[in-house]
């Protein structure tokens, strides 16, 4: 069922007007800014490096532009978040991780484990 949901709002982006589909890149640092928010509002341990994230996406912006996306592109790719696809891509990342969303000891451990391996949600975080 996730599946034919994932797959008919895929259709759908492609299928309707605007800005054309999403660029994987400024989905990926919207989902890592989104992991790391997470992280650091539910476990006292972290906070959000806001210098981090406002690099980290800025540099993904600035990356597109480069690549010849216009300031309305990226303007209205902002306002078309793919929530649907957000919301189960963070449902995957929770049970992979074995994260509770009522035990902030396990937000701390998936933040510990996201320093410690480097990504870019480690990077968008930082100790207390």
């Amino acid at each position: 069922m996730r599946a034919l949901l994932v797959g008919a709002l895929a259709l759908a982006s492609c299928a309707s007007p605007g800005p054309g589909p999403y660029p994987e890149t400024l989905y990926q640092a919207g989902f890592d800014a989104a992991i790391a928010e997470a992280v650091a509002a539910r476990c006292p341990a972290y906070a959000l490096n806001t210098a981090a994230r406002d690099a980290y996406i800025a540099q993904t912006q600035q990356a597109l532009r480069e690549d010849g996306v216009s300031e309305a592109q990226l303007e209205a790719w902002a306002q078309l978040l793919p929530t649907l696809r957000l919301e189960l891509d963070l449902a995957d990342y929770l049970d992979a991780r074995g994260i509770v969303v009522d035990e902030p000891r396990t937000f701390c451990a998936a933040g510990a484990a996201e320093i410690a391996a480097g990504t870019n949600v480690g990077r968008l975080l930082r100790q207390v």
